[in-house]
Protein backbone atom coordinates (compact mmCIF):
# COMPACT_ATOMS: atom_id res chain seq x y z
CA UNK A 1 0.00 0.00 0.00
CA UNK A 2 2.90 2.66 0.98
CA UNK A 3 4.74 1.62 -1.86
CA UNK A 4 1.43 2.66 -4.21
CA UNK A 5 1.15 5.51 -2.63
CA UNK A 6 4.90 6.16 -3.47
CA UNK A 7 4.81 5.56 -6.55
CA UNK A 8 1.58 7.70 -7.63
CA UNK A 9 3.24 10.67 -5.78
CA UNK A 10 6.47 10.46 -7.96
CA UNK A 11 4.16 10.42 -11.05
CA UNK A 12 2.50 13.69 -9.72
CA UNK A 13 5.86 14.85 -9.11
CA UNK A 14 7.42 14.26 -12.34
CA UNK A 15 5.59 16.28 -14.83
CA UNK A 16 7.02 19.34 -12.87
CA UNK A 17 10.54 18.47 -13.08
CA UNK A 18 11.11 21.00 -16.13
CA UNK A 19 10.76 23.79 -13.45
CA UNK A 20 13.87 26.43 -12.79
CA UNK A 21 15.00 23.88 -10.12
CA UNK A 22 13.50 20.13 -10.34
CA UNK A 23 16.01 18.46 -8.26
CA UNK A 24 14.96 20.28 -5.34
CA UNK A 25 11.54 19.88 -6.12
CA UNK A 26 11.98 15.88 -6.24
CA UNK A 27 13.92 15.74 -3.15
CA UNK A 28 11.65 17.75 -0.94
CA UNK A 29 8.57 16.17 -2.41
CA UNK A 30 10.16 12.46 -1.08
CA UNK A 31 11.01 13.93 1.82
CA UNK A 32 7.34 14.59 2.27
CA UNK A 33 6.37 11.21 1.05
CA UNK A 34 8.98 9.58 3.50
CA UNK A 35 7.52 11.49 6.53
CA UNK A 36 3.99 10.80 5.49
CA UNK A 37 4.77 6.49 5.48
CA UNK A 38 6.80 7.28 8.82
CA UNK A 39 3.78 8.88 10.32
CA UNK A 40 1.58 5.84 8.40
CA UNK A 41 3.86 3.10 10.06
CA UNK A 42 3.76 4.73 13.70
CA UNK A 43 0.12 5.31 13.59
CA UNK A 44 -0.36 1.55 12.92
CA UNK A 45 1.99 0.18 15.22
Amino acid sequence: MLELLTADELKKIMPTANEKNPRALIFSSLREIETAKNNTAASIA
